[in-house]
């Protein structure tokens, strides 16, 4: 089930967005307004300006193929639908990402096929000293262990790198990896330590120390990308460093110390079932009881379009209920469905009220990813909001529950997007939102990246709408701007 992998990053993306959002203007990840006297060599004109491609051979001659852009555009190999893969999410690795600071211990995303026992059910083959003992409450045998006796377990150089760890604590416990490096340059090793504490993430040398939470009750399973816990931790180490790199490391060795008990220790090389659903699970404890997932900053657009901390997302509830919907037809659950329909709460609200709806001349409306007063329109986060609205309409199996509403919504908005999109279209390349119209500032152009993903999404929403033949028509010209084709001038 390929959608999996689709899945799991598509809910990265949504922790992503609602945890970093707001932070991303600062960071130079947004487009801002645009600059009125930019220098010749600012990296706003060589962003315009560059080009990537490649070298080919066609009928015995060299080729080059270039575009404006190194984003890739994905054409749908088949219709989408709310029971597949999720647009080009799969090949997302958002966790590795800088802007990531590292997975969270109490909340991370898990991961769970393919696994590797370790250690085997008597310890011998790989010299561990478990004590093994009866579990009354799970009727099954457990691994224990103390302070009194901390376990090492070898690993044959694993290139495996995912560790699954179900744990319950009784004394401080602390379990250990120890990876190293395939070369001598970055140094010989690294130990990653997952210990009982409220830390975030912190190194020491080559320790790296990541928490787990402070306590808990009974088992808590655990899913972690070793690799990423050590790049992340080793990550500061200044411009000069050799590059930190996966592929490089290797696991050798894992411990464990203190006191509690293991049900499971085991390690994976890929996985994404169990970290879709538990990603799923993370969307029920943290839905509003008014069915948004807010964001807990402030996010300033520019000095006319401020949103203070806990404002809602038009794109992250789509995202969400996208995620919920799958989730519920893999497992029958019908929490992720009733946690999708309660999402549609903040459509029906105005921004102004603290919802996600905005109306363009009082005639179109508009899901804004960010709900400013005046309004922003981005183009992306609009059709992303459509794309789950459409997974809820077409997923719903009663038709007085919330699939009906979802259906309603989405056709509205597809209506207000045909009418819409053209004014997105700059004749050699797109504009990133409407904040030139609502605010009377100049225009904010997309970036190629977003360019990019403006026609990705309307090669999606083609398949979605295969008798409205101008998402595809609008995406085909799009995709001429990035190889330099211009619209004609007088």
């Amino acid at each position: 089930m390929r959608w999996w992998a689709r899945s799991a990053a598509l809910f990265a993306t949504i922790i992503l967005l609602l945890f970093s959002l707001s932070f991303w203007n600062r960071c130079g990840g947004e487009p801002g307004p645009p600059s009125t006297a930019a220098p010749a060599d600012s990296s706003t004109k060589r962003r315009q300006s560059q080009v990537y491609g490649q070298l080919s051979e066609q009928h015995g001659q060299p080729v080059f193929h270039w575009s404006h852009s190194y984003g890739q555009l994905f054409p749908p190999e088949e219709p989408y639908r709310p029971d597949g893969q999720f647009m080009y999410f799969a090949t997302y690795n958002v966790e590795k990402r800088d802007r990531v600071k590292c997975i969270s211990g109490p909340e991370g995303v898990p991961v769970t096929t393919h696994y590797e026992l370790l250690p085997s059910r008597n310890g011998a083959s790989s010299g561990a000293t478990f004590s093994w003992v009866r579990d009354s409450e799970l009727n099954e045998d457990v691994a224990e262990f103390s302070p009194a006796n901390p376990v090492t377990i070898p690993v044959d150089r694993s290139g495996k790198p995912l560790l699954m760890l179900e744990l319950q604590v009784s004394s401080n416990a602390t379990v250990w990896a120890d990876l190293q490096f395939r070369d001598t340059a970055l140094g010989r090793s690294v130990r990653v330590h997952y210990v009982c504490s409220d830390l975030m993430i912190a190194a020491q040398g080559s320790d790296v120390f990541v928490g787990l939470g402070s306590s808990w009750s009974g088992y808590k399973l655990f899913i972690r990308d070793l690799t990423v816990d050590a790049l992340k931790g080793l990550g500061g180490r200044g411009r000069n460093a050799p590059k930190l790199t996966a592929q490089r490391l290797r696991v050798v060795r894992l411990g464990v110390s203190g006191g509690g008990r293991l049900r499971q220790l085991r390690l994976a090389s890929s996985a994404h079932a169990g970290q879709t659903v538990q990603a799923a699970d993370w969307l029920l404890r943290h839905q509003t009881a008014a069915g948004a997932w807010t964001v807990p900053v402030e996010r300033r657009l520019n000095n006319h379009m401020v949103l203070a901390p806990d404002w809602s997302s038009a794109m992250a509830q789509g995202q969400a209920m996208s995620l919920l919907t799958r989730v519920y037809r893999a497992t029958g659950d019908r929490r992720y469905l009733d946690a999708a329909r309660r999402a549609t709460a903040p459509f029906n609200k105005d921004s102004a009220d603290g919802g996600v709806r905005t109306m363009f001349q009082d005639k179109y409306v508009w899901y804004e990813e960010y709900p400013t007063v005046p309004a922003s329109m981005v183009l992306n986060g609009f059709i992303y909001s459509l794309m789950g609205l459409y997974d809820l309409w077409r997923t719903d199996p009663e038709p007085a529950g919330g699939g009906a509403e979802a259906g309603r919504l989405y056709t509205a908005g597809v209506s207000s997007l045909r009418a819409l999109l053209p004014l997105y279209d700059t004749g050699s390349g797109t504009l990133y939102d409407l904040r030139h119209v609502t605010c009377h500032v100049a225009p904010n152009l997309a970036r190629w990246d977003y360019h990019v993903t403006h026609v990705n999404q309307l090669l999606v929403l083609a398949t979605m709408e295969p008798n409205v033949t101008q998402f595809s028509t609008t995406a085909d010209r799009w995709a001429e701007y990035m190889n330099g084709h211009r619209a004609p001038h007088n």
